[in-house]
């Protein structure tokens, strides 16, 4: 299979297409792809970056990739271990294989002063695609995939609102303390 193929199954995976799903899976030269994908995919969230804020190196663009490559396996691991919980069949090689290649979507992230939101709107059907990859490779029911998918983005989601409520209590009382005691 070549890249190109591996970036066709990709967009036809945009479409739901479980079929293809299940092609990337089994593709041993998907991983690579995968891996690629993801690394793509950190240069271009690294180049938005740099577009928005001129200050941040070209660090950012070689250090964006492997970080995203990281955290993929992480997040891949965490939601492979949750569909096994649940009865899940798969493997974590096909599991990698298919979900790596969503990524591709992020590459939009390029695009100057536009592309965050823009990737930002992908994530949510990535969200979806996500549910229809884990249904589709490890063989799990649409209800079970999506608790899978879900229970991890709910608790990300209660963590950032957790954190942002800290840091805002936190500066407000920073600030309530700078008024009553001047000087400080």
């Amino acid at each position: 299979m070549s890249f190109v193929l591996s970036l066709k199954r990709a967009f036809r995976m945009f479409k739901l297409d479980e079929k293809a799903m299940i092609e990337l899976s089994k593709e041993n030269h998907a991983s690579w792809y995968g891996l690629l994908i993801i690394a793509i995919a950190g240069v271009c969230f690294g180049l938005s970056l740099i577009f928005v804020d001129t200050t941040l190196s070209i660090l950012t663009v070689i250090g964006a990739p492997i970080l995203m490559i990281i955290t993929s396996f992480i997040g891949i691991a965490v939601l492979f271990i949750l569909s096994k919980l649940l009865g899940g069949k798969g493997n974590f090689h096909n599991f990698y294989r298919a979900y790596s290649h969503m990524y591709v979507f992020n590459w939009i992230a390029i695009i100057p002063w536009i592309g965050p939101f823009l990737s930002s709107l992908v994530g949510v059907w990535q969200v979806i695609m996500a549910i229809y990859i884990t249904k589709a490779t490890q063989k799990l029911t649409m209800g079970k995939a999506a608790i899978v998918v879900l229970v991890p983005v709910f608790v990300l989601l209660l963590l950032a609102v957790f954190t942002s409520l800290v840091v805002a209590l936190t500066l407000f009382l920073k600030y309530s303390y700078t008024l009553v005691q001047p000087g400080v």
